[in-house]
C-alpha cells in the first residue's frame, strides 16, 4: 500500500497508508503528541491505526482509536493490534469526562458539521484535558482536494474551537510555505517600522483587555507547576511563539510561526476549563 487513497466500504478514500508521501508529516504529529501528558487518550479518526498504536507506545493506560471506515478499523487492529471502535467521531460512544487527552489530526476539514466533531470532544475530554487538532490552512493549501468539505484560516479554525467551550494554549504550524500576502505585509512591516510598533500597541491592549480570565499555563489551583508535557517543557513564557525554539527539527517543520512563511497544516493544543 503505497497510496494515499484507498478503496473501502464507502468508496475511495483519504486514507494515510504504508509508505504514502504524506506519510512522515502525520507521524511528525503523532510525535508531538506523544510528548502531551494524558493516561486515557483518543485517537479520533485513527485511519489504519500507526498513530493510535504510536500514542500506545509512550506508555498510556488507555489508548483508543475510533474510525467509521470499517476497513481501516480491521487494518488497525491486525496490523498494529491497536484497540479501536468504528464509530463517526461526531457521536462518540463514550460518557462524558472520559479522556485526559483528545488527538483528531486531519479531521475536521472532512465533517460536514464540524460544531458537532468539537462539541463531541469537548464532552469526551476531562476538566483540565487536553486536546491536539490539525487542519490544512486554506490560504496555503492546495485547492480542489475533493476529499475536504471545509477547509479554514486561522481565525475561523481558532473561533470554532473557542466557540465549542476550549480554550487555546498554543496555534502552531507545519510545513511553512511562501505567501505571497503575508510577505508583502511583512517587507511593508520592514519598509515602515512605526507599523510594527502600532500593531504591538494594539497587541498589548488586546492582551489587556484578555487577561481577566487568562489560561493558567505556569500553575494549578494547589500552586503547583501544571505539567503537560512529558518531554518537553513549554511553561517558560505563554506565548505561542516561543514555542518554537522547543520543537525538534525532526518533527517535519512543526513550529510556533515563521518570519515570512505560512504554515500549510496548523496544529493547534486547547484545554478544557475545569
Amino acid at each position: 500500500m503505497t497510496d494515499a487513497l484507498s478503496e473501502g466500504e464507502y468508496g475511495w478514500e483519504e486514507r494515510i497508508q504504508g509508505k504514502s508521501r504524506g506519510l512522515s508529516e502525520h507521524v511528525a504529529r503523532y510525535s508531538f503528541a506523544r510528548s502531551l501528558k494524558g493516561s486515557v487518550v483518543l485517537d479520533a479518526a485513527c485511519g489504519v491505526g500507526y498513530g493510535t498504536a504510536m500514542l500506545r507506545s509512550s506508555g498510556r493506560s488507555v489508548v483508543v482509536g475510533v474510525d467509521m471506515s470499517l476497513d481501516a478499523c480491521r487494518h488497525a487492529q491486525h496490523e498494529y493490534g491497536a484497540c479501536v471502535v468504528s464509530s463517526d467521531v461526531s457521536a462518540l460512544p463514550f460518557k462524558n469526562d472520559t479522556f485526559d487527552l483528545a488527538v483528531s489530526f486531519e479531521t475536521i476539514e472532512h465533517i460536514p458539521a464540524p460544531e458537532k466533531l468539537l462539541g463531541e470532544l469537548f464532552r469526551i475530554c476531562k476538566p483540565r484535558g487536553l486536546l491536539v487538532l490539525s487542519t490544512p490552512n486554506s490560504l496555503v493549501y492546495p485547492k480542489g482536494n475533493p476529499f475536504h468539505l471545509l477547509e479554514f484560516d486561522r481565525g475561523e479554525i481558532e473561533q470554532l474551537i473557542q466557540m465549542s467551550g476550549f480554550r487555546i494554549v498554543a496555534t502552531m504550524g507545519q510545513l511553512f510555505r511562501f505567501y505571497s500576502p503575508l510577505w508583502a505585509r511583512r517587507a511593508l512591516v520592514r519598509r515602515f517600522p512605526g507599523l510594527r510598533r502600532f500593531k504591538r500597541s494594539l497587541q498589548r491592549l488586546s492582551n489587556g483587555l484578555s487577561s481577566r480570565n487568562p489560561v493558567n499555563l505556569r500553575t494549578s489551583k494547589t500552586g503547583e507547576k501544571t505539567a503537560w508535557l512529558q518531554q518537553t517543557d513549554i511553561m517558560k513564557e505563554e506565548l505561542s511563539s516561543s514555542l518554537s525554539r522547543f520543537m525538534p527539527t525532526k518533527l517535519k517543520g512543526l513550529r510556533a510561526n515563521h518570519w515570512m512563511l505560512a504554515p500549510t497544516y496548523f496544529i493547534i493544543l486547547a484545554t478544557k476549563p475545569a
